[in-house]
């Protein structure tokens, strides 16, 4: 178990929420970024941007369960 996933569980259990999520939320946001080093660009196609996309998953808290840094081309139904 990593740090941060030992320190979600005292944040929950702090809370009087069950240590362990049961239930997850999903969503993405897409951030324009230059075309100077870092990692490969995509294009978003939805939202006319080129850049980067992060996709993540949060408990019922809003504590982070899963992130993923990507290109902006990739959809978010294909990662969840």
């Amino acid at each position: 178990m990593s740090g941060y996933a030992a320190l979600r569980e005292v944040v929950r259990s702090r809370l009087g929420r069950d240590p362990l999520p049961s239930a997850g939320i999903a969503g993405s946001q897409t951030t324009k970024t230059t075309g100077v080093g870092g990692e490969q660009r995509g294009y978003d196609g939805n939202k006319k941007i080129r850049g980067r996309k992060r996709h993540l998953l949060v408990d019922t808290e809003g504590l982070v369960l899963k992130a993923l840094p990507c290109t902006a081309r990739r959809s978010q139904t294909r990662t969840a």
